[in-house]
């Protein structure tokens, strides 16, 4: 119960700049916020909330405001930034919901698609003066990550979709038919390979060699679509663009090869460079 209070603590975490317009650093960093998030990492003493939990905390920074989500629970407010100082600070006030006409001091520190911040609870708390939430500190510590779809997602009902979809994804997934340029591949040479997904992350595995990445969906994109991106295995660096249908235990998935365009039908003509292939999800 502790940890859900804490959902409207963590609110003013997310910052838009209301001042300093001239400042570079600031305008950076208000740039780099932008979009969709989600919680990683919460803790304050004793309380660190489940991964479970963790997944129905979503914030959306559009300019210089920013909305918290928590199951029926909204939170709206707005932040000014000072990357100047060493940590870099805040300080945001909460406009609606639990905690309304409150201001907060904290730190914060981005790193690329992630970001974390340290709060004092109460608006009597000092700013923390490093990244800790110890016992009786009175501090708040949240790790956030950019929800997938990074800033291309555009309001809470998108990123709310995408979170629902990769959890429809994750589990192991076998290869059930593969068809490529129209030509119909023999499945005794798709027997061996294993698709793990979790999260936005994707492991295959093959007998002679092992490929790692992220991918991107958007289900609210008709149809469908996946942007895969390697960064692990002979592949690495390398990027394909696709269109899918998820039916329960069965991935259907259009995908073109490296440097060819997304296709927009699920078939796979000659000369395409299209891959149509339908994958079932393996029992536990």
């Amino acid at each position: 119960m502790r940890a859900r209070v804490l959902v409207g603590v963590a609110a003013v975490c997310l910052f838009a700049a209301a001042g300093g317009a001239d400042d570079k650093a600031v305008r950076k960093d208000r740039e780099a916020l932008q979009g969709s998030w989600v919680a990683v990492s919460y803790e304050s003493g004793d309380v660190k909330p489940p991964e479970e939990f963790l997944k129905k905390i979503t914030v959306v920074v559009k300019d210089d405001g920013w909305e918290v989500h928590f199951d029926a629970d909204v939170i709206k407010g707005t932040h000014t930034l000072d990357p100047s100082k060493k940590p870099k600070q805040f300080d945001g006030k909460i406009t609606e919901g639990s905690g309304a006409g409150e201001t907060i001091r904290g730190i914060y520190e981005i790193d690329g698609e992630s970001f974390r911040m340290c709060r004092g609870l109460q608006p009597e708390n000092q700013r923390p003066e490093q990244f800790a939430a110890p016992a009786d500190s009175g501090r708040l510590l949240v790790v956030w990550k950019r929800a997938p779809g990074g800033g291309a997602v555009k309001d809470k009902e998108a990123a709310f979709a995408i979170q629902a979809e990769l959890g429809r994804f994750e589990g192991s997934w076998r290869f059930d038919a593969v068809e490529f340029e129209g030509k119909e591949m023999p499945l005794d040479g798709f027997k061996g390979i294993r698709l793990v997904l979790k999260g936005d992350r994707f492991t295959m595995v093959e007998p002679a060699a092992t490929y790692g990445g992220n991918y991107v969906v958007d289900p609210t994109a008709r149809p469908k679509t996946i942007d895969v991106t390697f960064t692990d295995g002979p592949e690495k660096g390398n990027s394909c663009y696709g269109i899918y249908e998820l039916d329960g235990d069965t991935y259907k998935v259009c995908i073109g090869l490296t440097g060819k365009p997304r296709p927009t039908e699920f078939a796979s003509t000659p000369g395409s460079g299209h891959v149509l292939e339908v994958l079932k999800r393996e029992k536990p």
